[in-house]
């Protein structure tokens, strides 16, 4: 399989689309955001994860991802630990939460494309 999002640029202007539409909506799933979107799926229906895997095996290389530094090592994904915008999205109980911590995102992932500043 080819990936969709083939340039670090490519991946972080899907992942912008998609978290602009869920900081609209409040909506839990991403799914939804990909459907309303019209959008191809990706490795954990995230453009990052599909961008890091490079060698197509169905495992991303968070090393790779062009929106989270590598903070830790061990078994748990750079994106989901205590505290990141991520984290907290998922983790949120009700739409104005989801709004909110989906608005975090945005918010990194454009200081992230416009200044190379990664979470």
């Amino acid at each position: 399989m080819t990936p969709s999002t083939r340039t670090e640029e490519d991946a972080l202007d899907k992942c912008l689309s998609i978290w602009q539409f869920l900081a609209e909506t409040g909506v839990r799933a991403k799914g939804e955001a990909y459907n309303a979107l019209n959008l191809r799926y990706d490795l954990h229906s995230c453009p990052c994860c599909e961008y890091s895997d490079r060698d197509n095996t169905g495992h991303q290389d968070c090393s790779r991802c062009p929106l989270w530094e590598q903070k830790k090592s061990g078994d748990h994904l750079m994106c989901t630990y205590e505290g990141s915008p991520y984290a907290d999205w998922e983790t949120a109980l009700n739409t104005a939460d989801r709004k909110h911590h989906a608005q975090r995102m945005v918010a990194a992932i454009e200081r992230c494309i416009h200044m190379g500043e990664k979470l």
